[in-house]
């Protein structure tokens, strides 16, 4: 590719930024052709004072790598030339060539692609060690990523020593720490299962830091008091250690958490559910020096017991940080979000999350939307959020619904004829689950985490990452098409099922018991 000269001069400055970050000495520039940015390489190095500096541009190929050498800063601004699964194994050896960085820049769609699926995307690259950012403008959208050079760590003896069974009637005594009281999907799966536990004949005693609450249970959640077996908010003067009293394990679903049980007598278990961070999204780019990069290092590398909320997170902490996880997805309440039978007026779509998070694609929603009634599909839209959104100006009809009692958001799951899910990357992805669970068609991206139970097809219809088309024909599909809508929800049901919240309890009673009474420590 050469660089358009509009590009070159919109993309320059985000690339000379990054080099006058890193200070790199030797700069490799991957390119079949002159693209310009050697001499703005060569101008970036002399503002720095860097004399002796080295700065090649060569043409390689995957079997080039071995001999390749190492350099300070890489830079690839034909990303595009590859198809994503060869970009990926190119990087994976290309990472070990480097000291600091490498950065690509890509379009979000390549030529002759527009609205058809992104070829590069976060999920592409899971488990490198990479920041990503989107660069939005009129004329297109270019997305960066650096990818750092990757940690040589050691396996960790902890990780093959949970999972066995434990001979035991013994009850758990349980700390649960919740790790705010905001209304996610984790927390969500946190407090059902300290419910069930609970209803299990364990001890379950849930704490919360803070100087203002009188109550841990969050009011938006429908547990009352009677389903755990003590409430304890700690004041911010005293620490986690000192409050808790009599447990057998402690169990946290937010790893920023882990630091303050470092010394615990009793074994620590991280239910780790996924984060921006895990998946490159931190707002912006990052240089190597980027200190939170070492940060998660050393927190996922302290000795506490692991559980990977899906597949792609075991795939992600195990490239990352060399740590081998056990799966425990979360459940869904199936007694609780069950279907109903719809009415026939105006097909609700309905749609849930934050408007303020990137990766939930509500841009990308409303397109779809937006093409859907203008190809003539007829719809109401449902919009069930945590924050207040902007209010949109679009062609249809919508409701919005702010901080819904669960109670009401199982209702809304049940009268919805599609739910559509639109995320760029999720850990597990539960509303999409708990939809099927309340006897409604799925329509969703493929977001990495809805692998986890999703059957393109059989339960759900998916569709590649920025596929606006096709996520358009399948939408208007749907609506047209009950008894299509039936099939998925029958077979959505049932997948529900298979992940109910008491089948899951099951699991990690048994997981806990073995961390609890198998002999294993934290220290």
């Amino acid at each position: 590719m050469t660089e358009a000269p509009d590009n070159f001069a919109r993309l320059s400055p985000f690339v000379e930024d990054m080099v006058m970050r890193e200070k790199p000495t030797t700069i490799l520039e991957i390119s079949a052709r002159d693209t310009g940015y050697g001499e703005r390489f060569a101008l970036c190095q002399q503002r720095l004072g860097i004399s002796g500096g080295k700065i090649e541009r060569l043409d390689l190929q995957l079997g080039d790598l071995d001999a390749l050498g190492v350099y300070d800063f890489v830079f690839l601004p034909e990303l595009e030339g590859m198809r994503g699964e060869e970009a990926r194994e190119f990087l994976l050896k290309l990472q070990y060539h480097v000291t600091k960085q490498i950065l690509a820049i890509t379009p979000e769609y390549l030529p002759g692609q527009s609205a058809t699926r992104r070829e590069f995307h976060p999920l592409t690259f899971v488990g490198l060690d990479f920041s990503y950012w989107m660069f939005k403008s009129a004329e297109g959208n270019w997305q960066f990523y650096s990818f750092y050079k990757k940690h040589n760590l050691e396996a960790m003896p902890l990780d093959d020593m949970a999972g066995g069974e434990v001979e035991t009637d013994r009850k758990m005594r349980i700390a649960f720490i919740l790790p705010h009281r905001g209304v996610t999907g984790g927390l969500k799966a946190m407090l059902h299962q300290m419910r069930r536990l609970h209803q299990r004949g364990h001890t379950v005693k849930a704490y919360y830091s803070s100087d203002s609450c009188e109550r841990v249970l969050p009011n938006w959640s429908e547990l009352t008091d009677e389903d755990v077996s003590e409430q304890i908010v700690v004041p911010y003067s005293v620490k986690y250690l000192d409050a808790i009293k009599d447990v057998d394990v402690i169990f946290l679903c937010w790893m920023r958490l882990i630091p303050q049980f470092a010394g615990a007598s009793v074994p620590v278990v991280l239910w780790e559910q996924g984060y921006e961070y895990l998946f490159g999204d931190y707002g912006e780019l990052k240089d190597s020096s980027f200190g939170f990069r070492q940060e998660m290092v050393d927190l996922y590398r302290l000795p506490v017991h692991i559980l990977a909320v899906s597949p792609v997170i075991s795939e992600i902490l195990l490239a990352k940080y060399n740590r081998k996880t056990q799966l425990f997805p979360p459940g869904v309440d199936t007694d609780f979000y069950y279907p109903w039978k719809k009415n026939d007026e105006l097909p609700p779509v309905m749609i849930v999350g934050h408007p303020g998070l990137d990766f939930k694609g509500f841009d990308f929603a409303f397109k779809v939307l937006r093409n859907a009634w203008d190809k003539g599909a007829r719809f109401i839209v449902w919009w069930a959020y945590q924050v207040e959104p902007e209010r949109q100006e679009t062609p249809f009809p919508i409701n919005y619904y702010y901080m819904l009692t669960q109670t009401s958001m199982a209702l809304l799951y049940r009268f919805a004829h599609v739910f559509m899910s639109t995320s760029l990357y999720e850990a597990f992805s539960l509303p999409p689950l708990e939809a099927m669970s309340a006897g409604t068609a799925v329509l969703a991206t493929d977001n990495g985490g809805i692998r986890a139970y999703a059957v393109p097809g059989e339960n759900c219809l998916l569709c590649e990452q920025g596929d606006i088309d096709g996520m358009t024909e399948r939408l208007i599909t749907l609506l047209a098409e009950p008894e299509l809508r039936r099939k998925l929800a029958a077979a959505g049901r049932n997948t529900a099922l298979a992940f109910s919240a008491d089948r899951v309890t099951d699991g990690l009673e048994k997981t806990l018991s073995s961390i609890a009474f198998g002999g294993l420590s934290w220290n």
